[in-house]
């Protein structure tokens, strides 16, 4: 299990446990208590990778760990912990040489605890190929393939938001641009001062409008914006900060099989992708006709768009 804030060390994390063919399980920094000791014993986790200033939470709870063996700190020094506790500097000096896993679309990157709304959050199996799926949002127009972009991340790495973009720059041989916390003070700044061209926005567009208006706000690099939602007057959003928005629709479970490029109103999801069939259906399972509500169908067209599970 990995806890930690978007770091360089989140990242190496996560790809590293890929190659080692092992699981990473990341979760919230700041779970504490009884939602950390269950998502801890949930996936029977028995190695966590974090930095010292989660320690005390882990230690915390040590009396109701089932499987917890030791911690391994990303910080260089050691600090105090009732907990086995090494640094990731030293368990690296230590480790043999291996050959690299090579892991296949259909394989697990991670489980990736959802915010759950029955209860608990739930473990999601996600399959390489599903997050690898979620970049192609940024697709057609909207990537100039003579362009190198550079995709900007102030989003959590227990979370897909977090992860899209580093999925994004590899596919698309560009860059990533991460921030440990989203910023509205640091954001413009950042976009400038990184050249980024391509990011996301979940929730907090809002914010952005918001802030006080500068003479120079359509002044910067960022040429697409993926909004989710988007926000009604996403023209006027457009129109001040020389931006393009698009959109699209998703979860955890079933990656992201609507997008659009092109939006002809703020509430649309977009289109559907050629990797997914969908049916919008009646509570016995019978096709709907256009402009009734009802549930949706998703059935995806390659065996690693959908979740594999739960834990």
């Amino acid at each position: 299990m990995t806890m930690l804030d978007p770091c360089l060390a989140a990242y190496c994390a996560w790809i590293g446990l890929g190659w080692r063919g092992a699981l990473e399980v990341p979760i919230n920094p700041e779970y504490k208590g009884n939602l950390l000791a269950y998502a801890l014993n949930d996936c029977r986790a028995r190695v966590l990778i974090t930095s010292n200033a989660c320690v005390d939470q882990v230690n915390a709870v040590r009396d109701r760990l089932d499987t917890l063996e030791r911690i391994i700190t990303i910080d260089e020094a050691l600090c105090a912990s009732d907990i086995p506790v090494a640094t990731l500097a030293s368990v690296e000096a230590r480790a043999p040489r291996i050959d690299h896993a090579e892991p296949q679309l259909a394989d697990t990157n991670a489980v990736i605890y959802t915010s759950g709304t029955t209860g608990p959050s739930k473990g999601v199996l996600q399959a390489w190929g599903s997050i690898q799926q979620v970049q192609h949002n940024f697709s057609g127009e909207v990537i100039d393939p003579d362009q190198i972009p550079v995709y900007y991340s102030p989003w959590p790495t227990f979370h897909s938001s977090g992860r899209v973009g580093f999925v994004f720059a590899a596919v698309r041989g560009g860059h990533m641009v991460f921030r440990s916390r989203f910023s509205v003070s640091h954001y413009w700044a950042d976009v400038r001062a990184h050249g980024c061209t391509h990011t996301q926005l979940m929730g907090i567009a809002g914010f952005l409008m918001n802030a006080e208006r500068r003479p120079d706000d359509a002044d910067n690099p960022l040429l697409w914006v993926l909004m989710n939602p988007v926000l009604p007057d996403y023209r006027d959003f457009e129109t001040r900060f020389g931006v393009r928005v698009c959109t699209g629709w998703g979860m955890t479970e079933i990656g992201f099989p609507l997008n659009a490029s092109n939006l002809p109103n703020a509430q649309t999801c977009g289109k559907l992708s050629p990797l997914y069939e969908v049916r919008i259906v009646d509570s016995e399972g019978r096709d709907l006709p256009d402009g009734q509500a009802g549930e949706l169908l998703i059935r995806g067209k390659a065996p690693f768009l959908i979740t594999q599970g739960y834990l």
